[in-house]
């Protein structure tokens, strides 16, 4: 099978890890890689030998798609060029910095009948493969990712940054009419929200309560859903999946809580999560999840599909994270100051 030739457009901190596992990539065949940073881009030119280019333009014509993980200011700009160029498309979330640069890429990649995918690569993360057949009729969801501020990814705030990755998983666990969303925020190091709240309504009645923070001692990635069949815990850093669901005693109602005796009490307590609320740990898979990421893309290339995460999806995250950006009341620690006022 003759390789796709691809390329690889930024190559900072996310960009490196691409150029690292596309160049094992048995479908794809690195023609070279763009950066502003002529330095950066050398020495990894060099490191995986491949050709450095100072010109996006002369890039192009040598590839079938590129991977773009370049700052999201230029997601358009640089996805608008390659879609128009006729080549096939990965861009890192969030697939644009506005909701209608996104709908422009969106349509003209129907239009090229391009592949257009967006790196929301959580999809990818085996513990939520294992999870989404568990959650239907869910009631209430909670989200949190939190980490310590690493001055990466400064451009955008916290919504678009890490809560985008949730807001992508929620839309796929629930793919209702979102009816209604309220926000808090607090900005801290600059003018973008650093730490983020936000709660949404869907049509089903289903409520989701988000949290993110680039501000946070302690590093969490997980996410607890509760259905009409029992609770489903993803830890997405461990890449675990659990179900905790009702017992036959208490799924029958032979449990009286209020006639119950002092020894069958103290056998439910020690029993409760075996017996009554048993914990199971599913099996979940060891993978890669940028490197399936790769995968999927230069297979819905080759084979004509559609990638798993598509434009029309990462179109989607960006709405919503707007909406909530809209609704956000944010305060700010700067100067000891609680101002009060939208984010946007």
């Amino acid at each position: 099978m003759e390789r796709l030739k691809t390329a690889v457009i930024g190559t900072g901190h996310l960009g490196k890890i691409h150029l690292k596992l596309l160049a094992d990539q048995p479908q794809s065949e690195i023609v070279g890689i763009y950066d502003v940073c002529d330095d950066l881009r050398d020495t990894l030119a060099k490191e995986y030998n491949v050709s450095s280019f100072c010109e996006l333009d002369l890039l192009i014509d040598q590839i079938d798609a590129a991977i773009v993980a370049a700052p999201t200011a230029n997601h358009f700009e640089i996805g608008a060029k390659l879609l128009n160029a006729g080549k096939h498309l990965f861009l890192e979330k969030p697939i644009t910095q506005t909701v209608e640069e996104g709908r422009k890429l969106v349509a003209l990649a129907q239009e090229k009948k391009l592949v257009l995918q967006v790196g929301h690569v959580e999809r990818f993360n085996p513990a939520f493969e294992t999870a989404l057949p568990h959650l239907r009729e869910i009631a209430f969801l909670e989200t949190s990712r939190t980490a310590p501020y690493t001055f990466r990814s400064n451009d955008v705030g916290i919504v678009l940054d890490l809560m985008i990755h949730d807001l992508d998983l929620v839309l796929t666990a629930i793919p209702e009419e979102l009816t209604n969303v309220t926000a808090q925020g607090v900005t801290v190091f600059g003018p973008h929200e650093d730490i983020a709240h936000a709660q949404l309504t869907f049509a089903g009645g289903a409520s989701v309560q988000l949290t993110a923070s680039r501000c946070s001692p302690q590093p969490t990635r997980t996410f607890c859903a509760t259905t009409a069949n029992g609770q489903v815990n993803i830890n997405f850093a461990e890449k675990t999946t659990t179900l905790l669901r009702a017992g036959s005693s208490l799924a029958t109602g032979k449990i009286d809580v209020f006639n119950i005796s002092s020894e069958e009490k103290e056998e439910v307590k020690t029993n409760l999560f075996t017996r009554y609320l048993p914990v199971e740990n599913l099996n979940v898979r060891s993978n890669n999840a940028i490197a399936e990421e790769h995968t999927d893309f230069l297979e819905a290339i080759t084979k004509n599909g559609q990638p798993r995460v598509d434009g029309k999806a990462g179109l989607r995250a960006i709405e919503v994270a707007y909406e909530i950006l809209d609704k956000m009341v944010v305060t700010s620690w700067q100067n000891g100051l609680p101002l009060h006022r939208k984010a946007g």
